[in-house]
């Protein structure tokens, strides 16, 4: 298991930048070069000790001494940005309520979706794991706001939904 100290032995890490720095060289890694690379899920995994590990669990446990116990939220939605202000450790349901929108969807808005079966707007939230239909509406808008209204009252984080 990697500890702070060996993590500090292996790395720097900027909590302004999100960047991790090589101090030793070892085989292909060079000291003074940006540790680790983009995964092809958008998140930096740095090998430290014949193990891999996300960039984010590792500012985590350089900052706090301890890996997380729970997920690491990026904020802003851009996996690769490990700024440490970027970066929050929450359960899966905070995690939730903070997503962006599916590339495929139609309302661009998480929760809100078009049904043409019923030939209206669909909205729905979450509280607790629990969902909650907020109703059929003839219009987009009233739909959105519907379900702008639930985050409010069951305290989606602000960045819900946006790209």
């Amino acid at each position: 298991m990697l500890t702070q100290d060996r993590l500090k032995e292996l790395f720097s890490y900027d909590p302004l930048t999100g960047v991790f720095v090589n101090l030793q060289s070892s085989g292909k890694r060079k000291a003074g070069n940006i540790a680790g690379s983009k995964h092809n899920a958008g998140y930096v995994k740095i090998f430290a000790d014949g193990a891999s590990y996300l960039a984010h669990r590792l500012a985590h446990l350089y900052m706090t001494g301890e890996l997380p116990t729970e997920h690491m939220d990026h904020i802003n939605h851009i996996r690769s940005d490990n700024r440490w202000e970027n970066l929050r450790m929450v359960g899966q349901l905070e995690n939730n309520r903070n997503k962006r929108a599916y590339r495929n969807s139609l309302s661009g808005l998480p929760g809100v979706a078009w049904k043409s079966r019923d030939g209206c707007w669909h909205a729905r939230a979450y509280d607790r794991n629990k969902q909650i239909h907020l109703g059929c509406f003839g219009d987009f808008f009233s739909a959105a706001c519907s379900k702008k209204s639930a985050e409010l009252r069951y305290g989606y984080h602000e960045n819900n939904g946006k790209a």
